[in-house]
């Protein structure tokens, strides 16, 4: 996932159901001049990256929780996810609406329905066999 955003990327990262925060940290640790978003809904992963953040200080790094359909995108230029399918179907308009045109969007196993990838990447992983990566228009 991390091999996915070019070098000197440069503004909002955000993250949609963002786990454990894994990817998130690893996002604020790559790319300090960028601010990292993490959002989660879940209560326990959510306080688990709170503790975590307090342990492992990234000043970049904002955890939230929260619905993902609801909170801002604000200044996005790279959004991650690994949400399933469904979820990326309700999400697509939203998306399509917030997001300026060339705004990376990087998906974790699924594919974000009726929109084609700029790239895909077949991984020797079974719990991630691919990662796809869009442009927004």
């Amino acid at each position: 996932m991390l091999k996915a955003l070019p070098a000197g990327t440069g503004g909002n990262i955000y993250e949609l159901g963002t786990g454990w925060g894994g990817l998130a940290f690893a996002l604020a640790l790559k790319f300090p001049n960028c601010k990292v978003i993490a959002y989660e809904l879940s209560p326990f992963p959510w306080l688990y990256m709170l503790i975590r953040a307090r342990l492992f200080v990234r000043p970049n790094l904002a955890i939230r929780r929260g619905d993902i359909h609801i909170l801002p995108l604000d200044g996005a230029v790279v959004v991650y996810t690994s949400l399933h399918d469904k979820c990326l179907e309700k999400l697509k308009p939203r998306l399509e609406a917030e997001l300026a045109p060339g705004t990376l969007v990087v998906s974790n196993t699924y594919e974000v329905p009726g929109w084609h990838p700029n790239e895909i990447h077949q991984l020797d992983d079974t719990m991630c066999p691919q990662i796809m990566v869009y442009r927004t228009l």
